[in-house]
C-alpha cells in the first residue's frame, strides 16, 4: 500500500524540518510561505530570528516582515505589531509589496509610534547629454514614512562657488528642479543632490567631496565665432579669364557689327564727268 501526500505539504515539512544557518531558515521561510504553509514558515522564522546576528540588514528587515506577514495571516495581530516595531526600527521607510489593506493600516499605525531614524528613500534621474546654454531637468523619486521635508540640487562652477536649487512637488514623492541654459556649460555639470525627511534625516546622491559629474553637448552654434573676412589674393578682374572673354566677345561682336554695316551700305551716286576731284591730262 502507498500513502501519497500532497506534494507541497511533504516539501514544506521537510524544509520545516532541516537543519541550517539563520539565512538558510529563512530562504525555507520564504518557500514554505510562497506555498501557503504558514506553520512551516513560523518554524523556519523562529529558527531564523534566533540567529538574527548572523545576517544582514536587509536578511533582517526580511525576516521581521515575513513574521509580520506569517503572523498576520494567523490572526495574530499582537504578534505581528511586535514584529513591525522591529522592521520600522530597521527601515522606518519600508514600503511592502502585495500587503492587505488593513495590514497596512497596522503598518501605518505602528510607523507614527517608532522613532524615524532613516533618511528618504530616493532615486535621481540627471539629464542626458544636455546641451550647452539650454536648460537641464533633474527629476527625484523620494519617499519617507515621516514624510519628505526638501530636496536640494548643488551644483559648482568652474571657479568653486556652490549655489544650491530647491526642488519642487505637487505630491512630496516627484521632485523637479531645472538649471537655466546660463548654468549649463559645455565643460559638463557638477552637481550633487540632498534629500531630507520630517525628522531631519538626510540622504544625498553625490557630495561635494565626491560629486556626481554629467556630460555637456557643446553646442557649436552658440559657441563658434565668426573668421577674419577672407582676402582675395588671386589678382585683379583684368587677370580673371572671364574678364577677357567677355572682353573679347564684346570686340568681336563690335567688328562684326561694323563689318556688316559696310557692306550693306549704298554706294554714293559718280557724277558725269568723272570722279569728284578727279584729274584730266
Amino acid at each position: 500500500m502507498t500513502l501519497t501526500l500532497p506534494v507541497t505539504a511533504c516539501l514544506a515539512g521537510l524544509i520545516a524540518a532541516a537543519p541550517g544557518g539563520a539565512a538558510e531558515q529563512l530562504t525555507q521561510a520564504k518557500l514554505c510561505y510562497d506555498e501557503g504553509d504558514f506553520e512551516c514558515a513560523a518554524t523556519s522564522l523562529t529558527a531564523a530570528r534566533a540567529g538574527v546576528s548572523g545576517l544582514t540588514e536587509d536578511q533582517r528587515v526580511e525576516t521581521h516582515a515575513l513574521s509580520a506577514a506569517v503572523m498576520l495571516h494567523q490572526d495574530k495581530a499582537a504578534v505581528a505589531e511586535a514584529q513591525l516595531e522591529l522592521l520600522l526600527g530597521l527601515r522606518h521607510n519600508y514600503r511592502p509589496a502585495g500587503w492587505k489593506k488593513h495590514w497596512l493600516k497596522l503598518l501605518e499605525r505602528v510607523r507614527r509610534k517608532v522613532p524615524d531614524r532613516t533618511p528618504p528613500d530616493m532615486t535621481v534621474t540627471s539629464p542626458v547629454g544636455p546641451r550647452e546654454g539650454e536648460p537641464a531637468t533633474f527629476r527625484v523619486e523620494a519617499y519617507d514614512g515621516s514624510g519628505v521635508d526638501r530636496v536640494e540640487l548643488t551644483i559648482r562652477d568652474a571657479a568653486g562657488a556652490t549655489r544650491s536649487i530647491a526642488f519642487t512637488s505637487s505630491d512630496r514623492q516627484t521632485w523637479l528642479a531645472t538649471l537655466p541654459g546660463k548654468e549649463v556649460p559645455k565643460e559638463g555639470l557638477v552637481v550633487w543632490v540632498s534629500a531630507w525627511d520630517k525628522r531631519g534625516n538626510g540622504t544625498t546622491w553625490g557630495s561635494p567631496a565626491a560629486p556626481q559629474r554629467v556630460a555637456v553637448t557643446p553646442n557649436w552654434a552658440a559657441t563658434s565665432k565668426p573668421g577674419p573676412p577672407r582676402e582675395d589674393n588671386d589678382g585683379g578682374i583684368h587677370e580673371k579669364w572671364w574678364f577677357w572673354t567677355i572682353v573679347g566677345a564684346v570686340v568681336v561682336g563690335t567688328a562684326l557689327g561694323v563689318g556688316l554695316g559696310v557692306g550693306l551700305a549704298e554706294p554714293d551716286p559718280v557724277p558725269a564727268g568723272g570722279l569728284v576731284g578727279s584729274w584730266s591730262f
